[in-house]
Protein backbone atom coordinates (compact mmCIF):
# COMPACT_ATOMS: atom_id res chain seq x y z
CA UNK A 1 0.00 0.00 0.00
CA UNK A 2 1.07 3.91 -0.57
CA UNK A 3 0.13 6.77 0.86
CA UNK A 4 0.14 10.01 -1.15
CA UNK A 5 0.79 13.51 0.53
CA UNK A 6 1.18 17.28 0.16
CA UNK A 7 2.67 18.63 2.83
CA UNK A 8 4.46 21.59 3.45
CA UNK A 9 7.64 19.99 5.10
CA UNK A 10 7.58 18.07 1.63
CA UNK A 11 7.65 20.64 -0.42
CA UNK A 12 5.25 18.86 -3.17
CA UNK A 13 2.89 15.99 -3.87
CA UNK A 14 5.18 12.61 -2.71
CA UNK A 15 4.20 8.92 -2.97
CA UNK A 16 5.36 7.11 0.13
CA UNK A 17 5.17 3.24 1.08
CA UNK A 18 2.80 2.49 3.82
CA UNK A 19 5.65 0.27 5.59
CA UNK A 20 7.71 3.43 5.78
CA UNK A 21 4.78 5.79 7.57
CA UNK A 22 5.05 3.12 9.94
CA UNK A 23 8.77 2.65 10.60
CA UNK A 24 8.56 6.33 11.28
CA UNK A 25 5.88 6.32 12.97
CA UNK A 26 4.25 9.10 11.60
CA UNK A 27 0.71 7.11 11.14
CA UNK A 28 -0.99 9.68 13.68
CA UNK A 29 -0.43 12.59 11.65
CA UNK A 30 -2.23 11.00 8.72
CA UNK A 31 -5.97 9.98 8.09
CA UNK A 32 -7.06 6.97 6.47
CA UNK A 33 -10.22 6.42 4.14
CA UNK A 34 -11.39 3.90 1.86
CA UNK A 35 -12.97 5.83 -0.96
CA UNK A 36 -15.26 3.96 -3.87
CA UNK A 37 -13.88 4.62 -7.22
CA UNK A 38 -15.12 4.30 -10.47
CA UNK A 39 -11.85 3.61 -12.53
CA UNK A 40 -8.76 3.09 -9.80
CA UNK A 41 -6.34 3.08 -12.83
CA UNK A 42 -7.06 6.69 -14.32
CA UNK A 43 -7.29 7.48 -10.15
CA UNK A 44 -3.74 6.44 -9.81
CA UNK A 45 -2.51 7.52 -13.16
CA UNK A 46 -3.93 10.85 -12.25
CA UNK A 47 -2.26 10.53 -8.61
CA UNK A 48 1.35 9.90 -9.80
CA UNK A 49 1.13 12.67 -12.18
CA UNK A 50 0.80 14.81 -9.14
CA UNK A 51 4.07 13.87 -7.44
CA UNK A 52 6.41 16.49 -7.71
CA UNK A 53 3.71 18.80 -8.32
CA UNK A 54 5.09 22.42 -5.33
CA UNK A 55 2.79 22.59 -2.51
CA UNK A 56 0.12 24.74 -2.77
CA UNK A 57 1.10 27.75 0.03
CA UNK A 58 -0.51 30.30 -1.27
CA UNK A 59 -3.96 28.22 -1.71
CA UNK A 60 -3.61 27.11 1.81
CA UNK A 61 -3.71 30.42 2.91
CA UNK A 62 -6.37 32.01 0.46
CA UNK A 63 -8.97 28.84 1.68
CA UNK A 64 -8.01 28.34 5.21
CA UNK A 65 -7.30 31.94 6.28
CA UNK A 66 -9.28 34.06 3.86
CA UNK A 67 -11.96 31.93 2.66
CA UNK A 68 -11.20 32.48 -0.76
CA UNK A 69 -10.92 29.35 -3.65
CA UNK A 70 -7.45 28.46 -4.64
CA UNK A 71 -6.93 28.94 -8.40
CA UNK A 72 -3.99 26.90 -8.89
CA UNK A 73 -4.69 23.34 -9.80
CA UNK A 74 -1.05 23.18 -10.57
CA UNK A 75 0.06 23.24 -6.85
CA UNK A 76 -1.82 21.41 -4.26
CA UNK A 77 -2.48 21.03 -0.35
CA UNK A 78 -3.13 17.79 1.03
CA UNK A 79 -7.08 18.32 1.26
CA UNK A 80 -6.97 20.00 -1.70
CA UNK A 81 -5.50 17.30 -3.37
CA UNK A 82 -7.22 14.56 -1.96
CA UNK A 83 -10.74 16.15 -3.54
CA UNK A 84 -9.51 16.57 -6.29
CA UNK A 85 -8.81 12.83 -6.82
CA UNK A 86 -11.92 12.06 -5.39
Amino acid sequence: PVAVSARPDDRQVSMRPLAELIELKALPFWAFFRVPVADEAKLWTWLQAQCQTPYDYRGILQSMILGMPSAYSTQWFCSELAMAAI
